[in-house]
């Protein structure tokens, strides 16, 4: 008989078992005050999350920082379905700016996004396993940001107002502080892995229940933001 090889990701009951559940139509996203989140490295730091798409254009999936000025990084899909990963060192100026050459349509798949910024040397990103070589546009960052203000969004670029918001699902979100964790730490071979042993581990939001602004890490609560619901659909 025949016996299905099935991950061993897949048997771990310590993964998350739901998602984050935005509708863009209202605008819904999570974030959290500087102060709550508090001594995020601007310098070095990474991100990771499983996203699923549910329309398409420009959409932001995290982001850093309010406003002109004291923005850190910007991380979304642009209005022709390109990842992209910004960050800023002044006023308004963009330092690092990444878009990659393909564009991401799928309305059924779940992609898993991870970004490494280093301040001194480059912005590494990596989507369902495989690392990006190939962008439309890759200027390298300088080492330093803003820090003014740490504050996270997550589903919509803050601003005056909450704008480009994401509409689908994003699952694990995850950042990381002053640290680069390998793809294989977080992504296995299209499945879920337990992350909260990973070394770095600065913030990753700890939906269950229907409660979509706790944390495993951080004290504080995230707020929500036009009711962000929970979804139980997750990556298999």
């Amino acid at each position: 008989m025949l016996v299905p090889i099935i991950s061993p990701s897949i048997f771990n009951t310590a993964l998350e078992t739901q998602a984050l559940d935005l509708e863009a139509s209202s605008t819904q996203c999570l974030n959290i005050s500087s102060a709550n989140f508090g001594a995020y490295s601007s310098s070095a730091f990474s991100i990771s999350c499983w996203v699923k798409r549910e329309s398409l254009g420009n959409q932001y999936i995290a982001m850093g920082g309010i406003t002109t000025g004291t923005m850190v990084f910007e991380l979304g899909f642009d209005s022709s379905d390109h990842l992209f990963f910004n960050s800023y060192r002044f006023s308004g100026a963009s330092d690092a700016e990444y878009v990659t050459t393909d564009s991401y349509t799928s309305t059924s798949d779940w992609y898993h996004i991870l970004v490494h910024f280093d301040g001194s040397d480059e912005v590494r990103l990596w989507i369902n396993g495989s690392r990006i070589t190939s962008f439309s546009t890759s200027t390298p960052p300088f080492a330093t940001l803003n820090n003014s203000d740490r504050r996270i969004t997550i589903g919509a670029l803050q601003s005056f107002s909450f704008l480009a918001p994401f509409d689908g699902l994003i699952y694990q979100m995850a950042f990381f502080s002053g640290s680069f964790p390998s793809i294989s730490s977080l992504y296995d071979s299209g499945h879920p892995k337990d992350i909260r042993g990973v070394s770095g581990l600065y913030s990753l939001l700890d939906v269950a229940g229907g409660d979509v602004t706790s944390d495993y890490v951080l004290s504080a609560n995230w707020t929500n933001n036009n009711t962000v619901t929970a979804s139980s659909t997750i990556p298999a």
